[in-house]
């Protein structure tokens, strides 16, 4: 098949495998683009091939040099680059032509510039900056496990100081901070019924009760050293004293809150009909 000397361009079609007969294909002097189809190496009866003179780019296909007839091998004139394969009719330097592409290079004698000799030494370089990659990445690892591990020391060791030791508060169950989130909606101001000296109360539904109840969060940055002495004077007075219009403590909180700040909180029981202060201040 001979179509040499022709004004053709476009890619060489891959289908072309499917001509089992050609023996001797002459493509040179065309506008041929694109890259070498591999499928030539599956044109089984393939001898002479001509490709030269053209503006053919990308690599030699590797499978070019497992056809086991091949004679003559012409990619003379073209924009080929990288390393020419080393095996098959390669190895034949009378039979293969390849001048007149700049960025092809040969490990054998074929004309053509020697390829980088620096391959093993770069694969070291390459090889030397891995493991230094990869150590940068074990001591980044090991820095944030330091890190996490340090940062959950000192939250355990305030979840250990904040644990309330008073007779008068143990006796109640105790309650996470995320139960009282969940029940307030995020402390959502508008479930806030009041607010005084020592923090904020807030309505709330917890899931384990069936009534709404009333959440007292007490300011700590500016109580903190009398947190606790409030809770437990609270919980002594309203154990002591019975009254029906008292409200009765429920549960009670001793933790930290999502940014791992120490949070206490009592709960109690919810009465309607707002805050005694308004019914003692009415107009």
């Amino acid at each position: 098949m001979d179509v040499s000397h022709n004004n053709l361009s476009g890619e060489i079609p891959s289908a072309i495998e499917n001509c089992e007969s050609i023996e001797r294909l002459f493509v040179q002097r065309n506008s041929f683009q694109g890259s070498i189809p591999s499928s030539l190496a599956s044109i089984k009866g393939l001898r002479e091939l001509d490709l030269s003179c053209n503006s053919l780019t990308g690599e030699i296909p590797q499978q070019l040099q497992d056809v086991k007839d091949f004679q003559y091998l012409n990619l003379s004139y073209n924009n080929l680059r990288c390393e020419v394969p080393s095996g098959g009719i390669f190895r034949n330097t009378t039979a293969v032509s390849l001048i007149g592409n700049p960025l092809l290079c040969a490990t054998m004698d074929l004309h053509l510039p020697k390829c980088a000799t620096t391959r093993p030494a770069s694969s070291s370089h390459h090889s030397v900056t891995r493991r230094v990659r990869l150590a940068i990445i074990a001591a980044s690892a090991s820095l944030s496990l330091l890190l996490l591990l340090s940062s959950n020391n000192n939250i355990n060791k305030k979840k250990q100081s904040l644990v309330v030791e008073d007779p008068a508060i143990d006796q109640f169950a105790r309650v996470s901070y995320y139960d009282l989130h969940k029940a307030t909606n995020g402390f959502s101001p508008d479930n806030v019924l009041g607010s005084g000296g020592f923090g904020t109360v807030y309505r709330g539904k917890l899931d384990r009760i069936e009534a709404p109840v009333a959440v007292k969060v007490l300011d700590l940055l500016r109580h903190e050293d009398r947190a606790h002495k409030s809770i437990a004077a609270e919980c002594n007075a309203l154990r002591s004293i019975r009254h029906r219009n008292l409200v009765k403590v429920v549960s009670f909180c001793s933790s930290v809150d999502r940014g791992g700040s120490d949070f206490k909180a009592l709960v109690f029981e919810y009465m309607e009909n707002g805050s005694l202060e308004d019914w003692l201040h009415r107009n």
